[in-house]
């Protein structure tokens, strides 16, 4: 069906539309590898800043935007570029340097979040994490959580398995979008 609307518009103008300052936005790839290269110089050149950027395992993309200052807040479950740098370097050096609020959640975890988003449902249950540090080392605060309604009062809960010890798991963890 067409609504008679032109949906095409140049990258400039997408970026100019839908990512502004303090924007919830994600991008894909994987460390080096399918970065939506164009779109993380276009957000660059716009000094687009105070990002909150959710990723799951990217490299080059985040590493940029962090560098040139857009991104203000990260949850992500690893930031490198393979062999050429294990931990990407102005993700690293932002982290020393206090500039970058990051919220770090395992790879299975940051894949059932975005399952979770595109199922529409409000979370998803895995045993990912039982037994680690992950799940009580927050990075956001609980004044960062108050003020922002996007960031959920939890990073991560616990549960009793709802189905007893079923699978012998007494414990769940519950992920969010």
């Amino acid at each position: 069906m067409n609504s008679g609307l032109n949906k095409v518009m140049t990258l400039s103008d997408a970026v100019k539309t839908y990512v502004t300052d303090g924007c919830h936005m994600s991008i894909g790839g994987f460390t080096v590898n399918r970065n939506p290269m164009a779109a993380v110089y276009e957000i660059i050149r716009q000094k687009t800043r105070n990002i909150h950027l959710y990723a799951h395992s990217n490299g080059q993309g985040v590493d940029e935007l962090i560098g040139a200052g857009c991104v203000g807040r990260l949850e992500i479950a690893y930031a490198g570029s393979g062999r050429f740098a294990p931990t990407c370097i102005r993700f690293k050096k932002a982290v020393q340097d206090g500039t970058l609020i990051v919220e770090d959640y395992s790879n299975y975890q940051m894949t059932l979040r975005f399952m979770a988003g595109a199922m529409g449902v409000p979370f998803l249950p895995t045993r990912s994490s039982l037994g680690t540090d992950i799940i009580d080392k927050w990075g956001f605060s609980e004044n960062l959580r108050k003020s922002d309604e996007r960031i959920p009062d939890q990073k991560l809960l616990v549960m009793d398995n709802p189905f007893g010890n079923w699978g012998n798991t007494p414990k769940v963890v519950l992920v969010r979008p």
